[in-house]
């Protein structure tokens, strides 16, 4: 089943008739979480974590995606019409 809110798991055809109030870009760390998690454990809670939060705004009505979660330390900026969240 697609989830319109993941950019990973829609297309261009659906994504071009849509409008995005806000795009979210989780990033997480790869690094050693000792001998019992694996390397990207920051990024499989980021891709969790904001996969859920999407799924529960979009029910609501929020015009949202999510990018490919990085693993590039950067600071992002979203537009969000917070009319779109009530």
């Amino acid at each position: 089943m697609i989830r319109p809110y993941l950019l990973a798991e829609t297309n261009w055809k659906d994504l071009k008739e849509r409008t995005i109030g806000l795009a979210i870009l989780p990033w997480g760390a790869t690094e050693a979480h000792n001998y019992h998690l694996p390397y990207a454990t920051d990024n499989i809670d980021s891709d969790c974590l904001s996969a859920e939060s999407a799924r529960i705004a979009y029910e609501k009505g929020a015009k949202i995606i999510v990018l490919p979660t990085s693993d590039k330390r950067r600071k992002t900026v979203s537009l969000l019409d917070t009319r779109q969240m009530d």
